[in-house]
């Protein structure tokens, strides 16, 4: 069998290779011997792919790669409904030309099912090892970090009222008048020993 040797081509060149013989093997009869090479080809290509991902560690779950796959994630979907159409538009035709196409077709729309799950699986393994994004609850709890300290643990604790926040004034009621919020009050001064 002859070598296909694909370590000339960018990687732009590879994914476009691919994607060309992937369509070819969907045109072709199954059984047919134009397969085979089509088989392997693709098989040097993948492998390829995979070498080249593997040079480079932290690629495969880079916002890159992420975007790369829902790219290709929409473009099976949008295969999947353009399939799903041409079924459709066949209808129950009994013609045995139209039943082997739908076979055909039915044939693809198992292919790109099975590859819409596997990105689909490998988008949300790269979702899952991004780390935990910061937690803005911490702000709140900023006006209480000077208070604690090693030194004097028992410091740390909260106070028992939230601190006062600013609310809008309240619509005033039939007979009353408008209340105010009472202006907060300045601690007392502590007086000296």
């Amino acid at each position: 069998m002859r070598e296909h040797d694909v370590t000339a081509l960018t990687t732009a060149e590879l994914d476009a290779a691919r994607r060309e013989l992937a369509a070819s093997l969907a045109l072709a009869r199954p059984g047919s011997p134009v397969r085979a090479p089509i088989q392997a080809r693709m098989t040097a290509i993948d492998a390829e792919l995979a070498g080249r991902a593997a040079a480079r560690p932290g690629l495969p779950g880079s916002p890159r790669a992420a975007e790369g796959l829902r790219r290709q994630l929409a473009q099976a979907q949008t295969a999947i409904k353009g399939l799903i159409a041409q079924v459709e538009k066949l209808g129950a035709s009994t013609r045995p030309a139209d039943i082997a196409y739908c076979d055909r077709l039915r044939e693809q729309f198992s292919h790109r099912h099975d590859e819409q799950t596997a990105i689909e699986a490998e988008l949300q393994a790269i979702e899952d090892a991004q780390p935990a994004t910061d937690d803005i609850t911490l702000i709140d709890e900023l006006p209480y970090a000077p208070a604690c300290s090693p030194a004097h643990p028992t410091t740390c604790a909260k106070p028992s009222s939230p601190p006062s926040t600013c609310k809008p004034p309240t619509a005033p009621t039939a007979g009353k008048p408008p209340s105010s919020s009472p202006s907060p009050t300045p601690p007392p001064a502590s007086s000296p020993p």
